[in-house]
Protein backbone atom coordinates (compact mmCIF):
# COMPACT_ATOMS: atom_id res chain seq x y z
CA UNK A 1 0.00 0.00 0.00
CA UNK A 2 1.70 3.36 -0.70
CA UNK A 3 0.33 7.28 -0.15
CA UNK A 4 1.08 10.32 -2.23
CA UNK A 5 1.08 13.64 -0.19
CA UNK A 6 -0.36 16.71 -1.87
CA UNK A 7 -0.22 20.49 -0.27
CA UNK A 8 0.15 24.21 -1.57
CA UNK A 9 2.49 26.39 -2.05
CA UNK A 10 1.67 28.92 1.40
CA UNK A 11 3.71 25.62 3.50
CA UNK A 12 6.45 27.21 2.03
CA UNK A 13 7.96 23.84 0.81
CA UNK A 14 10.56 24.73 -2.54
CA UNK A 15 10.40 22.79 -5.72
CA UNK A 16 13.80 21.80 -4.00
CA UNK A 17 12.66 20.45 -0.70
CA UNK A 18 9.42 18.97 -2.51
CA UNK A 19 11.71 16.82 -4.61
CA UNK A 20 13.21 15.70 -1.42
CA UNK A 21 10.06 14.82 0.22
CA UNK A 22 8.33 13.30 -2.37
CA UNK A 23 5.57 15.47 -2.30
CA UNK A 24 3.43 17.33 -4.71
CA UNK A 25 3.17 21.12 -4.05
CA UNK A 26 0.03 23.28 -6.00
CA UNK A 27 1.11 26.51 -6.90
CA UNK A 28 -1.07 29.35 -5.65
CA UNK A 29 -0.83 32.06 -8.17
CA UNK A 30 0.04 35.94 -7.63
CA UNK A 31 -1.00 38.65 -10.84
CA UNK A 32 1.26 41.61 -11.56
CA UNK A 33 0.73 43.65 -13.60
CA UNK A 34 -2.31 41.81 -15.09
CA UNK A 35 0.03 39.04 -15.28
CA UNK A 36 -0.24 36.10 -13.88
CA UNK A 37 2.45 34.35 -12.10
CA UNK A 38 2.64 30.92 -9.97
CA UNK A 39 4.71 30.77 -7.02
CA UNK A 40 7.54 28.96 -8.41
CA UNK A 41 7.76 30.96 -10.80
CA UNK A 42 8.42 34.12 -8.87
CA UNK A 43 10.31 35.24 -5.88
CA UNK A 44 9.59 37.40 -2.87
CA UNK A 45 11.43 39.70 -4.24
CA UNK A 46 9.87 40.67 -6.82
CA UNK A 47 6.88 40.77 -5.65
CA UNK A 48 8.17 43.24 -3.07
CA UNK A 49 9.77 44.95 -5.39
CA UNK A 50 7.01 45.54 -6.77
CA UNK A 51 4.62 45.98 -4.12
CA UNK A 52 6.87 49.61 -3.51
CA UNK A 53 4.44 50.70 -6.96
CA UNK A 54 1.34 48.68 -5.94
CA UNK A 55 0.89 46.14 -4.28
CA UNK A 56 -0.36 42.69 -6.27
CA UNK A 57 -2.81 40.53 -5.63
CA UNK A 58 -2.88 37.06 -5.12
CA UNK A 59 -5.42 33.77 -6.42
CA UNK A 60 -5.96 30.72 -4.86
CA UNK A 61 -5.37 27.55 -7.64
CA UNK A 62 -8.22 26.39 -9.37
CA UNK A 63 -10.45 23.58 -9.03
CA UNK A 64 -8.82 21.62 -12.76
CA UNK A 65 -4.75 22.67 -11.23
CA UNK A 66 -5.90 20.86 -8.41
CA UNK A 67 -7.73 18.01 -10.01
CA UNK A 68 -4.68 17.84 -12.30
CA UNK A 69 -2.18 17.01 -9.55
CA UNK A 70 -4.97 14.92 -7.36
CA UNK A 71 -5.30 12.44 -10.66
CA UNK A 72 -1.61 12.01 -11.49
CA UNK A 73 -0.83 11.32 -7.78
CA UNK A 74 -3.57 8.36 -7.99
CA UNK A 75 -1.92 7.17 -10.88
CA UNK A 76 0.83 6.43 -9.15
CA UNK A 77 0.06 5.74 -5.49
CA UNK A 78 -3.10 3.75 -3.97
CA UNK A 79 -4.35 6.37 -1.82
CA UNK A 80 -3.53 10.51 -2.30
CA UNK A 81 -3.39 12.73 1.24
CA UNK A 82 -3.78 16.55 0.27
CA UNK A 83 -2.98 19.21 3.00
CA UNK A 84 -4.36 21.90 2.24
CA UNK A 85 -3.72 25.42 4.15
CA UNK A 86 -6.62 27.17 6.24
CA UNK A 87 -10.17 27.73 4.37
CA UNK A 88 -10.92 30.15 6.30
CA UNK A 89 -7.86 32.04 4.66
CA UNK A 90 -8.36 31.34 0.98
CA UNK A 91 -10.81 29.96 -1.51
CA UNK A 92 -8.62 26.93 -1.93
CA UNK A 93 -9.94 24.54 0.08
CA UNK A 94 -13.51 24.98 -1.42
CA UNK A 95 -11.77 24.12 -4.67
CA UNK A 96 -9.58 21.02 -3.82
CA UNK A 97 -12.95 19.66 -1.78
CA UNK A 98 -14.58 19.96 -5.48
CA UNK A 99 -11.57 18.84 -7.10
CA UNK A 100 -11.22 15.81 -4.75
CA UNK A 101 -15.14 14.74 -5.90
CA UNK A 102 -13.98 14.41 -9.33
CA UNK A 103 -10.70 12.53 -8.73
CA UNK A 104 -12.58 10.44 -6.43
CA UNK A 105 -16.17 10.33 -6.75
CA UNK A 106 -16.37 7.32 -4.29
CA UNK A 107 -14.38 8.89 -1.47
CA UNK A 108 -12.27 5.93 -1.19
CA UNK A 109 -9.03 6.95 -2.10
CA UNK A 110 -8.16 10.43 -0.72
CA UNK A 111 -7.79 11.83 2.47
CA UNK A 112 -8.48 15.93 2.12
CA UNK A 113 -7.85 17.92 5.26
CA UNK A 114 -7.82 21.39 6.17
CA UNK A 115 -4.72 21.98 7.91
CA UNK A 116 -6.45 24.93 9.74
CA UNK A 117 -2.83 27.10 9.43
CA UNK A 118 -0.24 28.04 6.53
CA UNK A 119 3.78 28.81 6.13
CA UNK A 120 6.19 26.83 7.53
CA UNK A 121 3.11 25.52 9.97
CA UNK A 122 1.74 23.66 6.87
CA UNK A 123 5.34 22.64 6.01
CA UNK A 124 6.03 20.80 9.40
CA UNK A 125 2.78 19.12 9.58
CA UNK A 126 3.07 18.15 5.74
CA UNK A 127 6.90 16.57 6.66
CA UNK A 128 5.69 14.57 9.64
CA UNK A 129 2.91 12.86 7.44
CA UNK A 130 5.69 12.33 5.08
CA UNK A 131 7.32 10.45 8.46
CA UNK A 132 4.59 8.37 9.67
CA UNK A 133 3.47 7.50 5.84
CA UNK A 134 7.06 6.88 4.32
CA UNK A 135 8.42 4.67 7.15
CA UNK A 136 5.07 2.47 8.33
CA UNK A 137 5.54 4.44 11.92
CA UNK A 138 5.56 7.27 13.19
CA UNK A 139 8.65 8.61 13.79
CA UNK A 140 9.99 10.25 16.51
CA UNK A 141 13.87 10.07 16.32
CA UNK A 142 16.08 12.60 16.54
CA UNK A 143 16.07 15.46 13.85
CA UNK A 144 19.61 16.87 14.41
CA UNK A 145 21.63 16.99 11.66
CA UNK A 146 18.30 18.04 9.30
CA UNK A 147 19.53 20.87 6.90
CA UNK A 148 17.18 23.91 5.31
CA UNK A 149 17.23 22.11 1.77
CA UNK A 150 17.67 18.74 2.31
CA UNK A 151 15.92 15.60 4.68
CA UNK A 152 17.49 12.80 4.59
CA UNK A 153 14.92 10.61 6.30
CA UNK A 154 12.75 10.89 3.09
CA UNK A 155 14.80 9.87 0.54
CA UNK A 156 14.75 6.39 1.82
CA UNK A 157 10.87 6.17 1.64
CA UNK A 158 10.46 7.86 -1.75
CA UNK A 159 10.77 5.30 -4.54
CA UNK A 160 10.70 8.01 -7.21
CA UNK A 161 7.41 7.80 -8.29
CA UNK A 162 6.46 10.17 -6.09
CA UNK A 163 4.78 7.39 -4.06
CA UNK A 164 5.59 7.05 -0.24
CA UNK A 165 6.00 3.25 0.44
CA UNK A 166 4.39 1.88 3.38
CA UNK A 167 5.66 -1.84 3.29
CA UNK A 168 6.58 -2.96 6.49
CA UNK A 169 6.22 -1.74 10.33
CA UNK A 170 8.32 -4.22 12.52
CA UNK A 171 8.78 -6.63 9.91
CA UNK A 172 5.08 -6.79 9.29
CA UNK A 173 3.05 -5.53 6.21
CA UNK A 174 1.55 -1.81 6.75
CA UNK A 175 -1.78 -0.83 6.01
CA UNK A 176 -2.74 2.24 6.91
CA UNK A 177 -6.45 2.92 6.48
CA UNK A 178 -8.08 5.99 5.00
CA UNK A 179 -9.57 6.46 8.64
CA UNK A 180 -6.11 5.96 10.49
CA UNK A 181 -4.43 8.78 8.11
CA UNK A 182 -7.40 11.33 8.72
CA UNK A 183 -7.15 11.01 12.23
CA UNK A 184 -3.31 11.36 12.71
CA UNK A 185 -3.60 14.18 10.15
CA UNK A 186 -6.53 15.36 12.41
CA UNK A 187 -4.31 15.32 15.79
CA UNK A 188 -1.41 16.87 14.02
CA UNK A 189 -3.32 20.02 13.29
CA UNK A 190 -4.30 20.24 16.25
CA UNK A 191 -0.67 20.51 17.54
CA UNK A 192 0.35 23.44 14.98
CA UNK A 193 1.05 26.72 16.07
CA UNK A 194 2.46 29.24 14.23
CA UNK A 195 3.48 32.97 15.57
CA UNK A 196 4.08 35.79 13.06
CA UNK A 197 6.15 39.00 12.81
CA UNK A 198 4.99 41.86 10.65
CA UNK A 199 7.24 44.66 10.27
CA UNK A 200 4.10 47.00 9.49
CA UNK A 201 0.17 46.08 8.45
CA UNK A 202 -0.22 47.13 5.10
CA UNK A 203 0.31 43.93 3.38
CA UNK A 204 -1.87 42.27 5.39
CA UNK A 205 -4.54 44.69 5.57
CA UNK A 206 -4.17 45.12 1.85
CA UNK A 207 -4.88 41.15 1.65
CA UNK A 208 -7.74 41.24 4.12
CA UNK A 209 -6.73 38.54 6.00
CA UNK A 210 -7.00 39.99 9.09
CA UNK A 211 -9.42 41.64 11.71
CA UNK A 212 -10.04 45.23 9.92
CA UNK A 213 -10.24 46.86 13.54
CA UNK A 214 -7.22 45.73 14.71
CA UNK A 215 -5.35 46.30 11.26
CA UNK A 216 -7.05 50.05 11.76
CA UNK A 217 -5.65 50.52 14.97
CA UNK A 218 -1.76 49.14 13.89
CA UNK A 219 -2.05 51.21 10.79
CA UNK A 220 -2.50 54.30 12.63
CA UNK A 221 0.24 53.54 15.20
CA UNK A 222 4.23 52.89 14.74
CA UNK A 223 3.69 49.43 16.08
CA UNK A 224 5.09 46.04 14.69
CA UNK A 225 2.32 43.60 14.86
CA UNK A 226 2.81 40.21 16.14
CA UNK A 227 0.25 37.70 14.63
CA UNK A 228 -0.69 33.95 15.95
CA UNK A 229 -3.33 31.76 13.82
CA UNK A 230 -6.43 31.45 16.06
CA UNK A 231 -9.11 29.00 14.76
CA UNK A 232 -7.52 28.58 11.29
CA UNK A 233 -7.00 32.63 10.81
CA UNK A 234 -4.27 35.28 12.08
CA UNK A 235 -5.14 37.43 14.92
CA UNK A 236 -3.21 40.30 16.37
CA UNK A 237 -1.37 38.96 19.27
CA UNK A 238 1.05 41.71 20.11
CA UNK A 239 1.84 45.41 19.21
CA UNK A 240 5.52 45.81 19.57
CA UNK A 241 7.31 49.08 19.65
CA UNK A 242 10.31 47.63 18.37
CA UNK A 243 11.45 44.59 16.00
CA UNK A 244 13.78 43.62 18.70
CA UNK A 245 10.94 43.05 20.79
CA UNK A 246 8.92 41.59 18.31
CA UNK A 247 11.25 39.33 17.75
CA UNK A 248 11.58 38.47 21.56
CA UNK A 249 8.10 38.42 21.98
CA UNK A 250 7.80 35.68 18.90
CA UNK A 251 10.07 33.49 21.33
CA UNK A 252 8.52 33.90 24.37
CA UNK A 253 5.36 32.84 22.53
CA UNK A 254 7.00 29.71 21.57
CA UNK A 255 9.07 29.23 24.85
CA UNK A 256 5.72 29.47 26.50
CA UNK A 257 4.04 26.43 24.02
CA UNK A 258 6.57 24.49 24.81
CA UNK A 259 6.46 24.15 28.37
CA UNK A 260 2.39 24.11 28.42
CA UNK A 261 2.57 21.07 26.12
CA UNK A 262 5.93 19.53 27.75
CA UNK A 263 5.01 15.94 28.35
CA UNK A 264 7.38 15.86 31.41
CA UNK A 265 7.23 18.33 34.35
CA UNK A 266 11.35 18.31 33.92
CA UNK A 267 11.34 18.44 30.75
CA UNK A 268 14.24 20.81 29.84
CA UNK A 269 12.74 24.16 28.49
CA UNK A 270 13.36 27.52 28.28
CA UNK A 271 10.88 29.51 30.60
CA UNK A 272 9.74 33.20 30.43
CA UNK A 273 12.01 33.79 33.21
CA UNK A 274 14.89 33.19 31.54
CA UNK A 275 14.38 35.34 28.96
CA UNK A 276 14.45 38.03 31.85
CA UNK A 277 17.54 36.29 33.73
CA UNK A 278 19.54 34.58 30.78
CA UNK A 279 22.99 34.82 29.64
CA UNK A 280 24.30 36.23 25.79
CA UNK A 281 24.07 33.72 23.93
CA UNK A 282 23.65 35.47 20.02
CA UNK A 283 25.85 38.42 18.88
CA UNK A 284 26.21 40.85 22.27
CA UNK A 285 27.00 43.76 19.59
CA UNK A 286 24.15 42.91 17.20
CA UNK A 287 20.57 43.73 18.78
CA UNK A 288 18.90 42.98 15.69
CA UNK A 289 17.42 39.50 16.98
CA UNK A 290 17.97 40.37 20.98
CA UNK A 291 20.77 41.88 23.51
CA UNK A 292 22.57 40.06 26.42
CA UNK A 293 20.02 41.37 29.03
CA UNK A 294 17.13 39.49 26.34
CA UNK A 295 19.08 36.05 25.79
CA UNK A 296 17.51 33.22 26.29
CA UNK A 297 18.40 30.71 28.32
CA UNK A 298 18.97 27.48 27.54
CA UNK A 299 17.63 24.39 29.01
CA UNK A 300 15.84 25.73 32.20
CA UNK A 301 13.75 23.25 34.07
CA UNK A 302 10.55 23.46 35.73
CA UNK A 303 10.09 23.98 39.51
CA UNK A 304 9.08 20.73 41.04
CA UNK A 305 9.05 20.30 44.67
CA UNK A 306 11.75 17.81 46.24
CA UNK A 307 13.67 17.42 43.07
CA UNK A 308 17.26 19.48 42.73
CA UNK A 309 17.56 22.04 40.26
CA UNK A 310 20.71 22.45 38.61
CA UNK A 311 21.80 26.47 38.78
CA UNK A 312 21.95 28.08 35.85
CA UNK A 313 22.76 31.36 37.00
CA UNK A 314 26.40 31.73 37.14
CA UNK A 315 29.36 32.23 35.00
CA UNK A 316 29.03 28.49 32.99
CA UNK A 317 27.55 28.43 29.75
CA UNK A 318 23.98 28.51 31.30
CA UNK A 319 23.52 24.34 30.39
CA UNK A 320 21.41 22.60 32.84
CA UNK A 321 22.61 19.03 32.98
CA UNK A 322 20.03 16.69 32.01
CA UNK A 323 19.38 12.74 33.33
CA UNK A 324 19.35 10.63 30.50
CA UNK A 325 16.21 9.40 31.46
CA UNK A 326 14.47 11.89 31.73
CA UNK A 327 12.47 13.49 28.25
CA UNK A 328 14.55 15.02 25.53
CA UNK A 329 12.62 17.69 23.91
CA UNK A 330 14.00 17.52 20.67
CA UNK A 331 11.85 14.16 19.86
CA UNK A 332 9.04 15.65 21.07
CA UNK A 333 8.98 19.21 19.11
CA UNK A 334 8.92 19.93 15.64
CA UNK A 335 10.16 23.77 14.77
CA UNK A 336 10.42 25.91 11.72
CA UNK A 337 11.71 29.46 11.09
CA UNK A 338 10.36 31.29 7.96
CA UNK A 339 11.32 34.30 5.96
CA UNK A 340 10.44 36.69 3.49
CA UNK A 341 13.21 39.04 2.65
CA UNK A 342 15.59 38.68 5.78
CA UNK A 343 17.55 35.16 5.73
CA UNK A 344 20.50 36.99 8.14
CA UNK A 345 17.65 37.70 10.89
CA UNK A 346 16.02 34.21 10.23
CA UNK A 347 19.45 32.36 11.14
CA UNK A 348 20.02 34.20 13.95
CA UNK A 349 16.68 32.60 15.39
CA UNK A 350 17.53 29.31 14.41
CA UNK A 351 20.56 29.34 15.84
CA UNK A 352 18.93 30.49 19.04
CA UNK A 353 16.00 28.00 18.76
CA UNK A 354 19.11 25.41 18.06
CA UNK A 355 20.94 26.23 21.33
CA UNK A 356 17.81 26.42 23.73
CA UNK A 357 15.98 23.42 22.14
CA UNK A 358 18.91 21.07 20.86
CA UNK A 359 16.85 20.29 17.81
CA UNK A 360 17.53 21.49 14.12
CA UNK A 361 14.69 23.97 13.14
CA UNK A 362 14.14 23.82 9.12
CA UNK A 363 14.66 27.30 7.51
CA UNK A 364 12.39 27.89 4.56
CA UNK A 365 11.80 30.88 2.97
CA UNK A 366 8.20 32.03 2.47
CA UNK A 367 6.03 31.37 -1.01
CA UNK A 368 5.63 34.90 -3.13
CA UNK A 369 1.62 35.30 -2.42
CA UNK A 370 2.63 34.52 1.60
CA UNK A 371 5.14 37.47 1.24
CA UNK A 372 2.08 39.81 0.15
CA UNK A 373 0.65 39.09 2.70
CA UNK A 374 2.66 39.53 5.15
CA UNK A 375 5.52 41.75 3.66
CA UNK A 376 8.78 42.60 4.14
CA UNK A 377 10.78 41.81 7.36
CA UNK A 378 8.16 38.96 7.73
CA UNK A 379 9.32 36.12 9.87
CA UNK A 380 7.81 33.38 11.35
CA UNK A 381 8.40 30.48 14.15
CA UNK A 382 6.18 27.16 14.04
CA UNK A 383 6.22 24.65 16.55
CA UNK A 384 4.21 21.15 16.13
CA UNK A 385 4.72 18.59 19.23
CA UNK A 386 4.19 15.14 18.67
Amino acid sequence: MSWAIVTDSSSAISPQTAREWGVRVVDLHVIMDGVDYKDSDISCEQVLAHSEVEIPSTAAASTGELAAVYRRALDEADHVLALHMSAKLSSLYAMAECAARQCDPAGERMVLVDSRTAGSALGLIVREMVRYLGSGARDTSDTQGETAHHDGIIEDHNDGSGALKTETVNGQPAHFSRDEVQTLAQELVAASEMTVGMAAMTHAAHGGRIDRDAAEQALNLPLHPTMVMDDGQMRVHHLCKTLKTQRREMLHHIADLIVERSPDPCCPVVTRSAFQSGQCVSNAHDDSVMSSSDAVQSRRFNDRPGEHHPDTSQGNSGEAQIDAGQTDIKNTVRLAVEYVDEADIAKKLVDQLRKDYAVDPWITQAAASTALHVGPGGLAISLLTV
